[in-house]
């Protein structure tokens, strides 16, 4: 699209083109030669734009006319008006010249009119001719027409270039709405020189229309049609083929694709009855229907979202002990089938799986911990929260952790007398040798009570046994000594934990 000239309070004589592909504008240079509003701009035949007359805050009425060539993009003067004028029509006529008519000049309408005419530099005998067109001409239907020349002069040669030697022997068709200036070339079905029979319009402006032919590059004089849309019951068959049929479950919608023959038609899609695209898993009776004024035919398949593995994460073990640690993990996506199992399996090798050791802790989405027991001290440990659905079975990330060490402290007793000795932390109670495992750092107290006619003397073995109060660091073996009276009568009742 051209678009030129205007005003922002001056007339500017600036040209922008924009691109409705891309939608994007750029400039033209050159500008054109006169700055210019209330004009008038025609699309010629061959491509070229007419832009003529209008105002000009300096110069006034306007009578000057520029041609711009999109294919050099080159302006170039093209006479003058005759008055000069502003908000005047600009008609392309059927043999390519222009119709000004009517308009304004100092503030008076005009009655009168002008005709331009570019000399195309071509022998009026060797112009093709086509005779009057048969309207309407209906979408999606060949038509035909008349004419003569169709193949050149001496019906040698119809070639579509500029000169008499072409690669191509066909003439060229080309169709124009007089309502918004589309164009559409026309393929041949067959064609004569006399004779022309058109491949059917697929989409166009339905409306007033003009068909020119050229010849070796030199158009025809236009001649008028009118196009119309074929009658709704009587659409033509069009071919659906469904794709993207199977699709892996990721939480958004899916929807199915089709390819139409012919093809870029717009097709309605349902699923089990609905037009809402699904997003749940599942199987869906999938029903995609043609959508166009011309054009009928509907396809059906089964359209399937796939489950996909659940999405997990392990969460970091906590109150790690000896023989047991606290692991969880957090089950964020089902991965559109429910979670029927889930929990942490373990080993000490890496890379656990549902074949070592495991801990199943219900099922469903969120947050979920177990206790991991039974574990070896001192051990390190590699651990990966799973969860498990119709679609199998999927892993956390992999974390580790260490279990702390135990220490074994040996309690025996020695001496004539004899007593008990018990533990705090629990674990050692006994009259005469006995042990227990603890845990790494664990401060034991523990506690000598002689028995009668007994005395308890004070502790004895390793050096951190002599006040009765050891911390396991390391195997310890401590000795309670105990005195026998041979008088009973003489024995004091006595209990401590402590040196005599």
């Amino acid at each position: 699209m051209l678009v030129i000239g205007g005003t922002d309070g001056e007339a500017l004589n600036s040209a922008e083109l924009y691109n409705p592909v891309e939608e994007t504008w750029s400039v033209v240079n050159p500008p054109p030669a006169a700055a210019r509003f209330f004009h008038a701009a025609t699309l010629l035949g061959d491509g070229r734009v007419l832009v003529a007359g209008g105002y000009n805050n300096t110069k006034g009425y306007l009578s000057s006319a520029e041609l711009y060539d999109p294919a050099t993009d080159t302006w170039s003067p093209a006479g003058d008006l005759t008055p000069a004028r502003r908000f005047h029509s600009a008609t392309l006529l059927g043999d390519g010249r222009i119709l000004i008519a009517g308009g304004n000049y100092n503030f008076a309408y005009l009655d009168s009119a002008d005709r331009y005419h570019k000399e195309l530099g071509f022998d009026e005998d060797w112009r093709p001719a086509i005779a009057p067109i048969a309207s309407p001409v209906t979408l999606l239907e060949s038509f035909s027409f008349t004419g003569s020349g169709f193949k050149g002069v001496g019906n040698t040669e119809a070639s579509s270039g500029g000169t008499n030697n072409s690669a191509t022997n066909f003439p060229l068709a080309q169709i124009r709405s007089s309502a918004n200036g589309q164009t559409h070339w026309l393929a041949p079905q067959n064609f004569t020189a006399a004779g022309y029979t058109a491949e059917p319009l697929g989409s166009f402006p339905v409306g007033p229309a003009r068909i020119t032919v050229f010849v070796n590059g030199i158009p025809s004089i236009a001649r008028h049609v009118v196009v119309e849309k074929v009658a709704t019951n009587e659409k033509l068959p069009a071919t659906v083929i469904l794709g993207s049929l199977s699709q892996a479950y990721d939480g958004t919608v899916r929807a199915a694709t089709a390819i139409t023959s012919p093809t870029g038609l717009s097709v309605e899609f349902a699923y089990d009855g609905s037009p809402v695209a699904p997003i749940t898993a599942g199987s869906y009776v999938v029903v995609g229907v043609i959508n166009n004024i011309n054009y009928s035919g509907m396809a059906s398949g089964t359209f399937v979202i796939s489950p996909v593995l659940p999405e997990i994460t392990t969460i970091d073990p906590s109150s790690v002990s000896a023989t047991a640690a606290l692991c969880g993990g957090e089950v964020k996506s089902e991965g559109g089938a429910p979670v029927t199992e889930r929990g942490i399996c373990w080993n000490e090798s890496g890379s656990p799986t549902l074949a070592d050791a495991c801990m199943s802790e219900s099922s469903g989405t969120g947050s979920f911990a177990t206790i991991l027991s039974s574990l070896a001290p001192g051990t390190t440990y590699y651990a990966r929260a799973y969860a498990a659905n119709s679609a199998g079975t999927a892993y956390g990330n992999e974390i580790f952790f260490t279990t702390t060490s135990t220490w074994l402290l040996s309690i025996a007793v020695d001496g004539r007398g004899s007593g008990t000795v018990t533990s705090d932390p629990s674990g050692i109670d006994c009259g005469s040798d006995c042990e227990w495992l603890y845990e790494d750092s664990v401060q034991v107290t523990l506690t000598a009570t002689p028995d009668a006619n007994s005395r308890f003397t004070g502790w004895s073995g390793d050096d951190d046994c002599e006040d009765g109060v050891v911390t396991m660091t390391g195997d310890l073996s401590c000795m309670a000594n105990f005195y026998r009276f041979p008088w009973a009568m003489f024995l004091p009742a006595m209990t401590t934990n402590a040196t005599p």
